[in-house]
């Protein structure tokens, strides 16, 4: 899959977009990511998302559900089925994970301190270069400031 994927077009999808298009109830979000999907469509091959930005999801899921309920209480709300099995049947969807976790986790760490940024933003850029994946799809104001000097392109 490595070599099919680095050959392709992609864009990864931060957990914020895969939120506004799914989840939302707000209306302008919902309906500006889809437009912006419809954008990514027709100019990538393939939209990425990792395990790490599906994590994120479910938890923006169940907050929304049962906002008094700690993450760990197990509550499985259908949404989140819903919503995990619309992600993995979409047939432009695929999961990225590490090609090399311990290299992965190194990578992690060195934008962690070299960029001071939110650990699961370290992640996140580090799962894309393993993957050689320069494009986000965000609307995270932090990144979006500073994609030049991450090296990355973002579409929000």
């Amino acid at each position: 899959m490595r070599n099919l994927i680095s050959k392709m077009n992609i864009a990864y999808l931060d957990a914020n977009f895969l939120i506004d298009w799914l989840i939302r109830k707000n209306p302008n979000l919902k309906k500006r990511a889809r437009i912006l999907l419809a954008k990514l469509l027709a100019q990538f091959d393939v939209l990425a998302i990792s395990p790490l930005a599906v994590d994120e999801s479910w938890r923006v899921i169940q907050k929304e559900i049962f906002p008094s309920k700690s993450y760990a209480d197990g509550m499985l709300s259908s949404e989140v089925e819903i919503f995990t099995e619309h992600i993995l049947n979409y047939s432009k969807i695929k999961v990225v994970q590490f090609q090399n976790p311990e290299n992965g986790i190194k990578d992690a760490l060195y934008r962690l301190k070299t960029f001071s940024l939110q650990p699961r933003d370290s992640f996140h850029l580090a799962i894309m270069r393993d993957n050689n994946i320069t494009v986000m799809v965000s609307r995270d104001d932090g990144l979006v400031k500073r994609q030049s000097l991450l090296g990355i392109s973002i579409f929000s």
